[in-house]
């Protein structure tokens, strides 16, 4: 038994020894390599360059971005929903209904009566003159016959009378005066030089003492008197006189020798008829009389008599005669009742989509779905949708715009990206005016173009055509064409009609020449081509808008690949691209490696077999 299993295993590493050889002629990668990753890269597919969930897409591994919404909101699609709410566009909410006030019912005045408005009537005179409430004004005044009108009171035509008669020098409204007279001056007195209107005489001259002296007088004049003092028999004062004047006259007091001390008193008197006076102005006074009637506060004699209105018309203000108006309505609306009233129906409490009447002065009518701001907008399903906020779940990608996430592309140290998204090994050496960036790509160097019969890949290196090898021959050169075949050359294309691409050929063999022509473009505006985001080619268009440029590819796919041509306009055009011979010979190496694979696979199974 372990004789077989060390037989097994030397099989085993025979078989491995014989397929590194064969991987180092057929340039497979070695067996060690093969996994996941490894048995693709064996079977012809390269290692993708995007993470799990991505795809290459214009440069970058892409995916959707995921939609995000506030606490409260629902996803749905691209946007946030909540569900809309109750709503009034009028009125308040109470309820299940939204409430307005009730209208007037009597919005053009009036008053409410049932199911009526009433106002009070307009009215109008059949001679043109303005109406004065409901009468009309004939331009009549009242009458107080052989009387004065004065307002609404009747009145004597002569003025009250003055007792006095022609000796009045004025009068107001209840009373007349006049000048009082100069009489005669009573005893002693005798009429003032200055003003004959008044009586004067000398005051009466007494002699006196201070208080607490008294007078002491001699007989004869053997002595002048003195004033004694009443507590001191050596005290004495001088006495002095003190004058005064008789009852009703007025004491003026003289200045020594010049003016003596006077009394004066006026003589005026009033002529017959004034019942009083004089005043203290000089002036006599009596009441105005009335023949007939009596005298009121403004100076008239007022009678009994009252104005009258001729012709059965009568007043209503005391002066004007007044006829009876024609009562109508104004409004053309309203009808003149029976009552004397205008009236006209009731307007409904609640009209023009107001709702129902509650009874209680409210229109009441049923709310509407609404979206309150920053829910969103109205949707037919009852939802307010509002944009969702972008987010990428997947690392490492991050929001680019448009709902898409992204992450640069990714290749292992001796790989890099080809157009497809792909990894694929890197030529050990890079083209001429290009360098290895340090991550196995031939970048220009100095950022310039790449360089005459490379091409620029999808992750800006500058990259050779790669042989596509011919499987019928084992003895072939780059391009999959054996020693001494001729070599291809660039073909010449016509540019066709504006606005089109022409591609020849447009079945390309492994290895063959491309060119593209185009018309069509804007004039001098540079051109660049593309295919499956890598750039296949580079030109400037003529003043014509025309060009012409070879097509490099910087990978080799057998199958339909498309190529876009941007120069301010866009021109496509599709190419086929096929093995050079054979596209379904099978290499001798191959059926090698299968049949050592197949007797491995047998040893292993015997070598199990034998252990049950």
């Amino acid at each position: 038994m372990a004789r077989r299993r060390r037989v097994a295993r030397r099989v085993v590493l025979l078989i491995a020894a014989l397929a590194a050889l064969l991987t180092l002629d057929l340039g497979l990668p070695a067996l060690g390599a093969l996994g996941p990753a490894g048995l693709a890269a064996a079977a012809g597919e390269p290692a993708s360059a995007c993470p799990d969930g991505t795809r290459y897409a214009d440069g970058f591994c892409v995916t959707e971005a995921k939609a995000k919404c506030p606490e409260g909101r629902k996803v749905d699609g691209r946007s946030c929903t909540t569900p809309q709410v109750a709503h009034c566009e009028k009125g308040e909410q109470v309820g299940s209904g939204c409430q307005t006030p009730a209208a007037a019912p009597c919005p053009d005045g009036g008053t409410p009566s049932g199911s009526d408005c009433v106002s009070d009537p307009s009215y109008r005179c059949a001679d043109g003159t303005s109406p004065v409430g409901a009468s009309c004004d004939i331009g009549w005044t009242q009458s107080c016959g052989s009387l004065t009108r004065d307002g609404n009171v009747c009145v004597e035509p002569d003025p009250p009378a003055c007792p006095a008669g022609s000796l009045e020098t004025g009068r107001d409204t209840a009373n007349c005066w006049g000048s009082a007279v100069a009489g005669s001056c009573p005893g002693h007195s005798q009429p003032s030089a200055k003003d004959a209107s008044v009586c004067v005489m000398n005051a009466t001259a007494t002699l006196g003492c201070p208080t607490g002296y008294t007078l002491v007088t001699a007989s004869g004049e053997s002595y002048e008197p003195y004033c004694a003092s009443d507590t001191d028999p050596d005290a004495s004062e001088d006495p002095s006189y003190t004058y005064s004047c008789p009852t009703g006259w007025d004491l003026h007091p003289g200045n020594g020798d010049n003016i003596p001390t006077s009394c004066t008193k006026s003589n005026l008197t009033c002529p017959s008829g004034f019942a009083s006076g004089p005043s203290s102005d000089g002036k006599c006074s009596a009441k105005l009389t009335c023949s007939a009637g009596s005298l009121d506060k403004s100076g008239r004699c007022v009678t009994t008599t009252s104005p009258t209105c001729p012709n059965g018309t009568v007043s209503s203000d005391g002066q004007h005669c007044l006829g009876t108006a024609t009562a109508y309505c104004a409004q053309s609306v309203d009808k003149l009742r029976s009552d004397g009233k205008c009236a006209r129906p009731a307007a409904a409490p609640c009209s023009n989509g107001a709702g129902k009447s509650d009874g209680a002065g409210h229109c009441v009518s049923p709310t509407t779905l609404w979206c309150a701001p920053g829910t969103g907008t109205a949707r037919s399903d009852g939802l307010c949708a509002v944009d969702a906020e972008p987010y990428c779940p997947l690392q490492p990608t991050q929001y680019s715009g448009d709902w898409m996430c992204s992450t640069p592309p990714k290749c292992a140290l001796g790989t890099s990206l080809d157009g497809q998204g792909r990894c694929i090994p890197q030529p050990e050496d890079c083209p001429a005016g290009t360098a290895d960036d340090g991550h196995g790509n031939c970048k220009p160097v100095g950022g310039k173009d790449c360089p005459k019969g490379t091409t620029r890949t999808a992750d800006g290196s500058c990259r050779q055509p790669p042989p596509i090898p011919d499987p019928t021959h084992d003895d072939q050169t780059a391009g999959g064409r054996t020693p001494g075949d001729p070599t291809p050359t660039q073909p010449v294309v016509e540019p066709p009609d504006p606005g089109n691409l022409v591609i020849s050929p447009e079945i390309v063999p492994a290895g063959d020449p491309i060119t593209a022509a185009g018309a069509g473009c804007a004039p001098n505006s540079e051109v660049v081509l593309t295919s499956d985001g890598e750039e296949v080619g580079r030109v400037t268009a003529d003043a014509q808008g025309r060009f012409s440029t070879p097509v490099l590819f910087g990978t080799f796919t057998a199958g339909e690949r498309k190529i876009i041509a941007s120069c301010g306009a866009t021109l496509t055009k599709t190419v086929s691209m096929t093995l050079a011979d054979s596209p379904t010979g099978v290499s001798h190496g191959y059926v090698v490696l299968l049949f050592f694979l197949c007797a491995g696979f047998l040893v292993v199974r015997w070598q199990l077999g034998t252990r049950r």
